[in-house]
């Protein structure tokens, strides 16, 4: 090795040297720092997190991200009131019949909402996150895959379910409320059944669309449906004198449409991913359940959590001295009160959405600040 490249070497050498000196004797200051109780000032927050001051953030992209959540949000709410103009509509036939049957109806379609509708969205919320981080990622099959389980899972769940609504009976009378409320609301819950199955895919489907970006198909076969709904639902109630079992049968068709408008959209789309070819084999179905239960489950009991005090309420309601009334009121209060969450519920799927969806152009983030550490360009020999 010649004598200048032997200088040159042992320069840089003694440079690196000195950095690592001034780096041991920054963490040493940063741990004096830490023990003193001042932790601002240790040298990893200088270093790895930098901080942006608040001048270079650029106003132009809050507010481009506030429209882009905007145009998710807009056709979330939306569909989510044409979906609840089903209830106000069977509230709105039901308010027209005699007390005993409002008073019912009343009691079955919140009794329904909170023990069946509500859970069953609940176990669908663990399907939110794996989906939209599966098709940011374009991994299809854990898409589809993650579809089907979630419907075999709601499927499961309509089995308990069932059986509480089938043996509500029991249930109404031990808890206090009256025998006339009673008979009516059972007779509402098995009518309802089918609506139950049909809930168990009419979910995860329309979860399905959404996390692929789809909102427009919801928003138009929600409309198509609930402009039907209301002939229907006069059709079956008062042409065919069915009074409450009407607006039970009248539910059912609802959702019955909801999944055949959805899936002649699916048939025919070409941008839509389609559920049935997701490939990974039969076999994966029965794999890969713990990251859909891990969501799932505690999803379900904040759900419960939730919308269940609602349903004490109710039964609370009933223990009164004019259980008709205070029923009736009551249960018009709770179907009233569900608006309220669909603005919060809207902007949080599409949240999830945004953070999940692909994006088209990469952001600027802020680089990690580094030493400066020079290396040679020549090679050195011998």
């Amino acid at each position: 090795m010649s004598d200048s490249q032997q200088v040159e070497l042992c320069s840089i050498v003694g440079e690196e040297i000195k950095i690592d000196e001034h780096v041991n004797r920054e963490v040493e200051t940063s741990n004096i720092s830490s023990v003193d109780g001042n932790n601002s000032n240790s040298v990893t927050d200088r270093l790895f997190f930098p901080r942006v001051p608040w001048t270079e953030c650029q106003l132009g992209q809050v507010l481009d991200e506030v429209l882009r959540q905007g145009q998710i949000t807009c056709p979330v709410a939306l569909t989510t009131m044409l979906y609840f103009s089903k209830t106000i509509i069977s509230m709105l036939f039901l308010g027209h019949m005699d007390k005993p049957e409002l008073a019912g109806g009343s009691l079955a379609v919140g009794f329904a909402n909170i023990t069946g509708f509500s859970v069953m969205k609940g176990l669908c919320s663990g399907m939110d996150p794996i989906c939209c981080q599966a098709f940011g990622a374009r991994r299809w099959p854990v898409l589809t895959q993650t579809y089907l389980k979630t419907v075999i899972l709601l499927l499961f769940a309509t089995v308990p379910v069932s059986l509480l609504w089938l043996n509500v009976d029991p249930v109404f009378h031990r808890l206090g409320q009256d025998p006339a409320i009673t008979k009516i609301a059972q007779n509402y819950l098995v009518f309802s059944l089918p609506e139950l199955l049909s809930h168990s895919n009419l979910i995860p489907l329309r979860t399905f669309l959404r996390t692929q970006g789809l909102n427009k198909p919801n928003t138009i076969v929600a409309a198509c449906v609930s402009s039907l709904h209301l002939p229907i639902t006069y059709f079956l109630v008062n042409y065919m004198n069915l009074r409450v079992n009407g607006i039970a049968l009248a539910s059912v068709v609802y959702s019955v449409n909801m999944n055949i408008g959805l899936f002649v959209y699916l048939f025919f789309s070409k941008s839509a991913i389609k559920p049935w070819g997701g490939g990974g084999g039969g076999g994966s179905i029965f794999r890969g359940w713990g990251p859909l239960l891990g969501l799932a489950l505690p999803s379900v009991v904040q759900s419960c959590l939730e919308w269940w005090w609602y349903e004490i309420v109710l039964f609370l309601s009933g223990l009164l001295d004019d259980p008709d009334s205070c029923v009736a009121a009551m249960g018009i209060l709770i179907q009233t009160t569900g608006t309220v969450y669909v603005f919060p519920f809207a902007v949080g799927l599409s949240v999830s959405q945004r953070v999940g969806l692909p994006q088209v152009k990469k952001e600027k983030l802020p680089q990690v600040e580094k030493f400066p550490i020079r290396r040679t360009k020549k090679k050195i020999k011998d």
